[in-house]
């Protein structure tokens, strides 16, 4: 068996999470286990072994919108690398599916991967937080990076960008959301790999939708959450989004800076107005309104 299809088959994809199966992780560290050198080899082992254990997760950017650390830099270089890695890959594919376009970002990520020659780089993806979360930017940069074969890519029933349920959000009242459920992934919201999915744009709301969202949230003493947008940042497809002309449509996440009565300093929650799923409560303090 290639080392291509033991890990593709491992690799699953879903609309909340982008990667589902707490195998994908540990399949990653075995095939790089294989190919790194030996000091890395005990490293990577214990990392392995963790992170099968573990849902995924991200850490939480401390940067401004308009400033990047190195950490995000490296990861973003090698998401950029592995992407068009794959849109190579998918190209001489043929007819792709489902499972060629797996094998596809399985093999350009551990290539990717092979070809970083700094040591402290490649250690840094021994991190769980930012090993996930580069898999998963991958994955949803890759209909972008492709071009035109993110048509393909739709019309032949492969899932790209984050994928949209177009679930239709319930009102209180027409300022504020109604939530029901607490996430418990410590991701949702703080990354961008996991945005709040609001909805709204296709039907002009999606802004309105956003505040209705942030309206909805109160910190642990019940007073309302504080916010301010930032700014835009981070493409990705959206079946809901702007054709601006090449055939791929396309969105933006909104990054908002909130602050709640028990918070010290405000977080970033990055919100997709375009795409729409159940509306959760991130953690971190935060409550329903009353």
């Amino acid at each position: 068996m290639s080392d291509i299809h033991f890990l593709s088959g491992f690799m699953e994809f879903d609309q909340e999470n982008h990667l589902s199966g707490k195998m994908i992780l540990y399949s990653l560290n075995f095939m790089i286990m294989k190919k790194i050198c030996t000091v890395l080899l005990v490293t990577v082992f214990v990392f392995s072994l963790f992170s099968c254990k573990s849902s995924k997760k991200a850490a939480e950017s401390n940067n401004k919108v308009s400033e990047v650390s190195q950490v995000d830099k490296n990861s973003q270089s090698l998401e950029e690398k592995a992407a068009k890695l794959a849109c190579e890959c998918i190209k001489q594919q043929g007819n792709v599916d489902d499972a060629k376009y797996k094998q596809c970002i399985s093999a350009s990520f551990l290539k990717a991967m092979d070809e970083i020659e700094n040591p402290d780089e490649k250690s840094k993806l021994n991190d769980m937080n930012v090993l996930q979360t580069t898999v998963s930017k991958v994955e949803s940069i890759v209909s972008l990076t492709c071009g035109p074969l993110s048509v393909k890519l739709k019309q032949a029933g492969v899932n790209v960008g984050y994928g949209s349920p177009n679930i239709k959000q319930k009102l209180v009242n027409d300022q504020m959301f109604l939530i029901k459920e607490y996430a418990t992934d410590e991701t949702y919201g703080y990354t961008e790999s996991n945005p709040i999915m609001v909805g709204g744009a296709k039907e002009k709301e999606g802004v309105q939708n956003e505040i209705r969202y942030l309206k909805a949230l109160t910190g642990p003493l019940g007073l309302p959450v504080v916010y301010k947008r930032l700014g835009s940042c981070c493409t990705f497809y959206s079946e809901n989004g702007n054709d601006p002309g090449d055939g791929i449509r396309r969105g933006l996440l909104d990054i908002y800076e909130v602050m709640h009565d028990g918070l010290e300093t405000p977080v970033k929650l990055y919100i997709n107005m375009y795409d729409s799923d159940v509306l959760k409560v991130p953690v971190g303090g935060f409550t329903l309104k009353k």
